[in-house]
């Protein structure tokens, strides 16, 4: 399963400059690599990834770059040692507008949802707060087609009791960079996508007339049509087919 944080790693691939190293050392809050060699502050504002160790997942923010030593806003409970493997991007895009261009994507995309705290009782059963456009229901663990979905409840053809399994689609829940993306999600198409996000806000901020920050934002905006479809298809959700009420039967 891919984790924000990754995603954000992937995209800063994308849109900027992204170094990968091997530690040679660290504390609980510095990482030396002594075959770094950009100038000291090159890498202050931007944002680190541990790939491998006891801090692996973890993402944070380099507050300081001193020519070998990254130093990094949190402070953990284990070093960071030699052999750790890692990532850091520049300042051009940092981890908050990573993140933003994530989410945003990511928030407003539709994913199969589950919910299993709903019961029926007598033949009918209110929605839970945000569940609707429902494709399945399962009663007891048993698929059932006789069903209608109004007014925020189900309506069943006869007097359903039992526990319910409810399929459904909604919007992408909200996350922290170290909860996993659902696994219905083109990982491709979302990290393009977010591309697209990241340049068009950059654009507003920064560069309006800059050629090459719209070619940029072009290719983005076509690579993310490019694994458009293949996404599109990874999130369909079909109903079961009811016996009366949809599916033209």
């Amino acid at each position: 399963m891919t984790t924000l944080a990754e995603v954000m790693l992937d995209l800063a691939g994308k849109i900027s400059r992204v170094e990968r190293g091997t530690a040679t050392g660290g504390t609980t809050s510095t990482l030396i690599d002594t075959s770094l060699v950009q100038p000291a502050s090159f890498f202050r504002g931007g944002t680190f990834w541990c790939l491998s160790g006891d801090n692996s997942g973890v993402i944070d923010t380099i507050i300081s770059h001193s020519l070998n030593t990254l130093t990094l806003a949190t402070t953990q409970t284990k070093v960071y040692a030699a052999g750790n493997r890692y990532a850091v991007s520049d300042l051009k895009f940092p981890r908050r507008d990573l993140k933003k261009a994530v989410l945003d994507v990511l928030m407003e995309t539709d994913v199969p949802s589950i919910d299993t705290s709903m019961t029926a009782a007598s033949g009918e059963a209110t929605l839970s707060t945000g569940v609707g456009n429902v494709k399945r229901v399962l009663v007891d663990g048993a698929i059932n087609n006789y069903w209608r979905e109004i007014g925020g409840k189900l309506i069943f053809d006869y007097a359903v009791e039992g526990d319910l399994e409810v399929w459904y689609v909604a919007k992408h829940a909200e996350i922290t960079e170290t909860e996993s993306i659902n696994t219905a999600i083109d990982t491709r198409w979302l990290v393009w996508a977010a591309a697209e996000v990241a340049w068009s806000d950059y654009i507003k901020l920064h560069e309006k007339d800059r050629p090459i920050a719209i070619d940029f934002l072009n290719k983005a905006t076509q690579q993310a049509a490019l694994y458009k479809t293949n996404a599109s298809k990874r999130l369909i959700l079909s109903r079961d087919v009811h016996y009366k009420y949809w599916s033209g039967s």
